[in-house]
């Protein structure tokens, strides 16, 4: 296979003329895998489609059984093959049939190829097939070879002529459910709209590179001007929760890394759209890998800029308000929120969107527009059709749609009676549940649009600030100043309600720019984070320990260490902080008369031996998220892994429960943080065991609050405790059965 450029050129201009001639459907294919090995001197070249039941099967062949069409399939991550697919990521082996993840294929007589390219097809980020090179020797595929392929892939995967009729994937009309996680609660009866930002690309081949060059630099100079103009418009007429999140891409739009990469992939030979798609795909995958699910929910704002360049360069014009149905509601694989404020925000009464979570840029803004929003609405996407009605129920992520005539006469009929909508309590008044038990309901926060949502709710105060986000999303090194006057404003909005701040938890995958070059590991999630490096690097922690005394001006200071694994390391971080009271009681300043410390309980010796630290802490965060998953040593991000474990077994109940009895026993004050709390059923089982006081996602706490005064707490308790020590029961479906039956 030849690595200089010429000869990929060579190869994407035969492509190109092919698929101007009059070849489709299988004669196309067929001639497609035959031109790809004669070029790269391939022994085999394949194509999968991936079908609607989501098998990979192999539609064309040049080097194996011919026999084998439509007859051999692989399930994705099935095979090198369906790992492919599967991951969104070229894999090149070697000697493929000694690999683990091998799967032999009897009927394609693949006995004599050893090494193996796979190169996933994706359109719309999604994996439509896999273009695969086999080889009889044994050989290593260069980056300059895995990339020419990953070119020509691109180029292939458009040349299907629409691999969803190939695939047979027929649409439907009859009633779905689909269900998600509320970002903004709501009911609404409308009509789907299917947000489609992705533009097709019909030209991939470079005539003239140094035109192509000029055609992305003249389409950047205005994809700057109008991020500039839309931000400028929308700040001016939202609230100002939104301006940070909009600066964030404001800074994305100005990166030249990416448009280096676009360059590069253009001097390869590419049009100026498909060096962006190439590019934007690359990033995006690496992106949407990230093991941190706030990062990981910002590659929507950067697919939001290709999409928006691809326009400029394609003259494909945005959206018309004139194309809206009425009552529309919006249903978006993805989206970023410059393509939300694009619409005409009065015609939209719903948001729908697969991809997105609560902490989502896009969920963020719908939220500050109050646009009833359901997100992690897994498939929807593929199945709902423009302009068909729909039933949007975002108090509890249910979506229907196609719904028959008496589904949607019971739907308004529930509207009307206000039987399901969602009672907006002032949540300054106590939670107390059915049989009046006190409970605790503060929040997690960290930028500055949440302190607009807590004064809306008006919860017990912030029971985890994440002060690290803050960082995470400026492009620079955020000054002392800048941290003090946003602490200020936190403890001026939460009107004397208490805050806990919690030191940066930096590290893992969570490494400000202005760090990176400190934190390089193999393994980040169990390597230099959270505590480990403000004592490593103590003028870290010190500084912020100042942002914290001068915001708070005297008031009532909380602070705790996260990723705390000894006594020593607590007392050495509280040392330091302590350092900075006495200076500042030195130098005359204003010190808070109260300054507690606390540990967050997320590492599984620290909960083993909690007695150690009861003496010296003022109080605890329980932070389950990190702790259950290292305890069950599973990935809670990684979809693979997070179903490896329940948070509701009775191993897990009874290490939360232990540390609650210790605590209690020292009269420590303790505090649940953590997914766990914001689900009904799992909240209800930490208050079975005894946990009396939680942080929760802001956008969570109504439904939460109203949730806890419907039920009764010694009911659960004794539910729990019945099962606890008993082997195969499933605690879950229990408490399930439990909150089903309460009015």
């Amino acid at each position: 296979m030849s690595q200089n450029n010429q000869h990929s050129s060579s190869l994407l201009k035969h492509l190109r003329n092919l698929a101007a001639s009059p070849l489709y459907g299988k004669e196309r294919l067929d001639m497609i895998v035959r031109l790809i090995a004669d070029s790269v001197q391939a022994d085999v070249c394949s194509i999968y489609i991936l079908r609607r039941d989501n098998l990979l099967e192999l539609y064309a062949t040049e080097g194996l059984s011919r026999e084998a069409i439509h007859r051999t399939t692989l399930k994705v991550g099935e095979g090198i093959i369906g790992w492919s697919a599967a991951d969104k990521q070229s894999i090149a082996i070697a000697d493929a049939p000694k690999h683990e993840r091998f799967a032999y294929k009897p009927e394609t007589n693949e006995d004599a190829f050893h090494s193996m390219l796979c190169i996933p097809l994706l359109k719309n980020l999604k994996t439509v097939g896999v273009l695969a090179l086999q080889n009889t020797m044994r050989r290593i595929y260069t980056e300059a070879e895995i990339e020419m392929m990953e070119t020509v892939g691109m180029v292939v995967t458009e040349m299907l002529n629409g691999a969803a009729q190939l695939a047979d994937l027929n649409a439907s009309t009859e009633p779905q459910i689909f269900t998600g996680i509320s970002l903004y609660e709501g009911l609404v009866i409308g009509n789907i709209y299917l947000h489609e930002p992705y533009v097709r690309i019909t030209n991939f081949i470079a005539d003239d590179i140094e035109v192509e060059h000029k055609r992305l630099h003249q389409a950047a100079e205005v994809l700057r001007f109008e991020v500039d103009n839309l931000i400028s418009s929308a700040v001016s007429g939202l609230k100002s929760d939104t301006k940070e999140i909009l600066e964030t891409y404001r800074i994305f739009s100005r990166d030249k890394g990416w448009f280096t990469r676009i360059s590069a992939a253009i001097e390869q030979g590419l049009t100026a759209e498909a060096a962006v798609d190439r590019v934007r795909s690359d990033i995006v995958n690496t992106m949407q890998s990230m093991k941190d699910s706030y990062l990981r929910e910002r590659y929507h704002d950067f697919n939001d800029l290709a999409n928006r360049i691809l326009r400029l360069l394609s003259g494909k014009p945005l959206h018309k308000s004139e194309d809206l149905p009425e009552n529309a509601i919006v249903i978006a694989k993805s989206m970023g929120p410059a393509e939300l404020l694009e619409y005409n925000i009065s015609s939209i009464k719903g948001l729908i969107i697969e991809e997105a979570s609560q902490t989502s840029h896009v969920s963020i803004l719908a939220r500050s527009l109050a646009i009833p929003s359901v997100g992690r609405c897994r498939g929807i996407y593929r199945v709902a059709q423009n302009y068909y009605p729909i039933l949007l129920d975002a108090n509890i992520g249910k979506v229907r749609i196609f719904p028959d005539k008496a589904t949607i006469e019971n739907f308004s009929k529930a509207i009307q009676n206000n039987n399901l909508q969602l009672c907006h309590q002032n949540l300054q008044e106590p939670c107390i549940s059915k049989d009046n038990v006190d409970i605790e309901l503060f929040v997690n926060a960290g930028l500055s649009y949440d302190i607009n949502l807590i004064k809306q709710k008006q919860p017990m105060g912030i029971g985890l600030f994440r002060s690290e986000l803050q960082l995470l999303l400026s492009a620079g090194q955020v000054s002392f100043l800048e941290q003090t006057d946003f602490y200020r404003q936190t403890y001026d909005a939460l009107d004397n309600k208490p805050i806990y701040f919690r030191t940066y938890d930096i590290g893992g995958d969570k490494i400000p720019s202005y760090l990176s070059s400190i934190i390089k590991e193999d393994n980040p999630a169990l390597g230099f984070r959270g505590i480990r490096i403000g004592l490593e690097r103590p003028v870290i922690l010190r500084i912020q320990m100042r942002s914290f005394l001068l915001a708070a001006n005297g008031r009532p200071l909380n602070v705790i260490f996260p990723m705390i694994t000894s006594l020593d390391e607590f007392l050495m971080a509280k040392e330091i902080c302590l350092k900075e009271v006495n200076r500042f009681k030195k130098l005359g300043l204003r010190v808070s008369q109260e300054i507690r410390f606390g540990i967050m309980v997320e590492v599984p010796i620290v909960a083993m031996h909690i007695d150690d630290y009861l003496d010296d802490c003022d109080f605890l965060s329980v932070g389950g998220n990190d702790l259950l998953q290292f305890c069950y040593a599973a990935d809670r991000d990684n979809p693979k892994t997070a179903s490896r474990y329940d948070r509701l077994s009775s191993a897990s109940l009874k290490l939360l429960r232990y540390i609650l009895v210790k605590a209690n026993q020292k009269s420590v004050p303790i505090r649940f943080c953590g997914e766990m709390a914001g689900n009904i059923i799992e909240i209800a089982a930490l208050i079975g065991i005894g946990y009396r006081s939680f942080s929760i996602s802001v956008a969570q706490i109504e439904v939460i609050h109203q949730a806890i005064k419907r039920i009764n707490v010694a009911d659960i308790g004794n539910l729990i405790e019945k099962d606890l020590d008993k082997k195969n029961v499933n605690i879950r479906e229990n408490i399930r059965y439990y909150i089903s039956g309460v009015k």
